[in-house]
């Protein structure tokens, strides 16, 4: 539906004219005493001239849905015309008008009782979903194989809303799995659930077309660095992607190719931190790649030049108070000992 742009006045408590228009046409103007008044004092007049209850009220600004409590000055900024606005009015279901108010003050689904139907409310859905512990609803939405799943499973909205409320963010590979497949082919819907993933797996699980889109993959490994671990192999060797992904978290060091892992502004990403969490990874199997950095002197000096001493002693995780000291023909090559004052290797 279309409304015609809101204008409006400059800053003061001068009167603004309202023009309240359904899809027939004009319905009511109400004059607002200035841009401090909030949207419910409109529709509290729209209701007196017109007899539509403020609950059932969608004041609408061009594209933008406006809150009760939203004041008028984002109005009349918006507006073209001096001292005047245009509004749309649509009117919201009866039913909805009776639950929404009780959902947004954080009742739950389940103990408010809702009736059936109104899980197929798509402003009743999103509303219930705003609130962390309508976790029956998210289980209904994803889990469900009947006429639920089928309407809301196509929604971007809703998917992402309910994907945002899952317990644990790693499980946004498994509700990827069962959106509708346009989905996983819109690029800002694919984008935005990647942002929410915390496993590094929802690259994997959108369509291939995106996969290997080299744009998308690398808008996505900016998002979530540990997308890397779901991308090709000739996004795992491309430079520019690692970085990217590298910078953004440097536990994305891991799944660069080998060749890349020895590249000093890769490495230098990595440990910009100012300890080895860009490496932690291969802790737990050893020093390996510790071991492969170090072997290459050249490589550990131009670090060391970036600043990275951690190179040589590195740092305690965490509550884990462990150091990490290179071997000792490395501390003591000549090139590497002469980067440091002479009482600095002491």
């Amino acid at each position: 539906l279309r409304s015609r742009r809101i204008t409006c006045c400059p800053a003061g408590e001068m009167a603004v004219e309202i023009s309240v228009s359904g899809l027939a046409g004009l319905l009511c103007t109400v004059t607002a005493r200035g841009p401090s008044w909030r949207v419910w004092d409109v529709k509290a007049d729209v209701e007196r001239a017109i007899g539509m209850p403020t609950a059932e009220q969608r004041l609408i600004d061009g594209t933008i849905e406006l809150e009760d409590n939203d004041d008028l000055a984002a109005v009349v900024q918006r507006s073209k015309r001096y001292g005047a606005a245009d509004l749309m009015l649509l009117r919201r279901n009866p039913l909805t008008a009776k639950w929404l108010p009780l959902l947004l003050k954080g009742n739950g689904l389940s103990a408010l009782a809702v009736p059936d139907e109104m899980f197929f409310d798509k402003e009743l859905v999103l509303a219930a979903l705003k609130h962390k512990g309508n976790f029956d609803l998210v289980r209904r939405i994803f889990d469900d194989t009947g006429e639920l799943a089928a309407k809301w499973l196509g929604d971007a909205d809703v998917v992402l809303a309910a994907a945002g409320r899952l317990c644990r963010s790693d499980r946004i590979p498994w509700v990827l799995n069962r959106v509708a497949d346009e989905l996983l082919s819109d690029r800002d819907f694919a984008l935005a659930a990647i942002r929410l993933d915390s496993s590094g797996a929802a690259l994997g699980s959108i369509s291939s077309n995106l996969q290997e889109d080299r744009d998308f993959v690398h808008a996505a490994v900016r998002l979530q660095g540990t997308q890397l671990s779901s991308a090709s192999y000739d996004f795992r060797r491309d430079r520019q992607v690692v970085l990217a992904a590298v910078e953004q978290d440097s536990a994305a060091f891991e799944f660069a190719t080998e060749h890349l892992q020895r590249d000093p502004d890769v490495v230098s990403a990595a440990l910009r931190s100012g300890c080895w969490q860009g490496v932690f990874w291969c802790l737990e199997a050893g020093t390996a790649c510790r071991r492969k950095i170090w072997e290459d002197h050249d490589l550990v000096l131009e670090l060391l030049r970036r600043g990275h001493s951690n190179l040589l002693w590195g740092q305690a995780f965490e509550d884990d108070y462990e150091l990490w000291t290179a071997p000792l023909d490395v501390i003591f090559d000549p090139k590497i000992r002469a980067h440091f004052g002479d009482d600095e290797l002491l």
